[in-house]
């Protein structure tokens, strides 16, 4: 006779052997084959396969969210890029961190450690931003591979590695900025920070009322719609800007970008029927190009650098300034636990039932006396009796007296149950 199917099912619970299969892994005495888990048993995760001591044995650990990567710490402190650190340096074992060699990129320097390169120690260098006035025919790049002259070698005595922030086209001019600033090029970059970029243009044809509304308006680029803000013309070169050789039929606009996408003041420009002549990044944020002549920089100010995190709508990365706190009021066991607490006789807290609140300012309550009734509010604790309900007559109770019945509910109101 064929087994039922309750039969079957037994027979194949009983069947205990070994699995059948490699995918089978032990769970509480039982297997769990290809046709899944036993309900409500977890999945059981055990080592990687594999022998050996585990990758980065006898080097510093650190938690895996404290502290800088290896490789961020190196180029920070100017040694290398970060792509090019792993490989010529951490791989190649020249970086130790407190005297043990680092080859894992994962290493993670915590402050007090002291990292050595070539038994050299080094260290992150100090926060700098440049403001450069980039002439036309330079990469806005720190290191070109065609050997074009970049904006970096237009600051090669800085004494630090630095990058621009942004690009400017190669025949764009203006201003732009060099920093060693991750956090800062960040910022000043993302397009949900909208940092306004100021940007002039001698266009040809010369500008017609209808081209600039367009630009303002929003005009369609391959890359999706863009749009300028406070768009006007210029009636002579603006200020800053070296004047050069013009065109009888050629105008000067401004406008106001808040991204950086690749060409767009020429792309925008291009799309209202304007061909760009000349193009001159004359603001960023807060800064103006005015007082440096083509292929200049000097060094922003601390106020300066202020400016920019505010234009970000940011604040500086590190600890925030220290502010007076009021001290925390001690917790008690409960709300209404008034242990250890004195209130101020009538001042009122929020979900204390005031007969509470008159024993808390009142501690002697029990021993002493009753409090003389208040005309608008009787007090009420032990040792004070409760006023009898206020009714428009004697309680009734059985026929031929006795003991009173159960008061008569209020005219207007529904008995509460019991």
């Amino acid at each position: 006779m064929a087994p039922g199917p309750s039969q079957d099912t037994g027979a194949r619970a009983g069947n205990l052997g070994p699995p059948r299969n490699a995918d089978c892994a032990t769970q509480g005495g039982g297997y769990v084959g290809q046709e899944g888990r036993r309900p409500g048993a977890a999945r059981r995760v055990g080592r990687p396969r594999g022998t050996g001591t585990p990758s980065g044995a006898g080097q510093p650990r650190s938690s895996p969210t404290e502290g800088t990567r290896i490789q961020k710490y190196l180029a920070h402190a100017g040694v290398a890029a970060r792509r090019r650190a792993e490989t010529e340096f951490i791989a190649a074992g020249r970086v130790t961190v407190d005297g043990h060699p680092v080859t894992d990129p994962g290493t993670r320097v915590r402050a007090g450690q002291v990292v050595r390169v070539d038994g050299r120690v080094v260290r992150p260098e100090a926060p700098l931003v440049l403001l450069v006035n980039k002439p036309v025919g330079v990469v806005s790049a720190a290191v070109d591979r065609r050997g074009r002259r970049t904006a970096v070698d237009l600051v090669a005595d800085a004494g630090v590695r630095l990058y621009p922030v942004g690009r400017l086209d190669t025949d764009s001019e203006g201003l732009l900025l060099l920093t060693n600033d991750g956090a800062m090029t960040y910022a000043l970059l993302h397009p949900r920070h909208r940092v306004p970029r100021v940007y002039c243009a001698l266009v040809r044809p010369r500008p017609e009322p209808a081209a600039l509304v367009r630009l303002e308006a929003g005009v369609s680029l391959s890359d999706g719609p863009a749009r300028a803000e406070d768009v006007h013309s210029l009636s002579r070169t603006p200020r800053g800007v070296v004047p050069g050789p013009g065109a009888p039929d050629a105008g000067w606009i401004s406008m106001a970008l808040r991204e950086g996408r690749n060409r767009e003041a020429r792309r925008m420009c291009a799309a209202v029927g304007l061909e760009v002549l000349r193009l001159v990044r004359t603001r960023f944020g807060g800064l103006h190009l005015t007082g440096l002549a083509p292929g200049e920089a000097r060094r922003l100010s601390d106020a300066e650098i202020a400016g920019l995190w505010r234009d970000a709508g940011m604040r500086p990365p590190g600890p925030s300034p220290a502010t007076e706190r009021r001290p925390a009021r001690p917790r008690t066991g409960g709300r209404n636990d008034l242990a250890g607490q004195t209130l101020a006789p009538g001042r009122p807290s929020r979900g204390m039932p005031r007969g509470k609140l008159e024993r808390a300012g009142r501690p002697d309550a029990e021993a002493g006396p009753p409090a003389a009734e208040s005309p608008t509010r009787r007090a009420s604790g032990p040792g004070v009796p409760r006023r009898p309900p206020n009714r428009a007559g004697p309680p009734r109770g059985p026929a031929g007296g006795g003991a009173p019945g159960p008061p008569a509910p209020r005219r207007g109101t529904r008995p509460r149950a019991r």
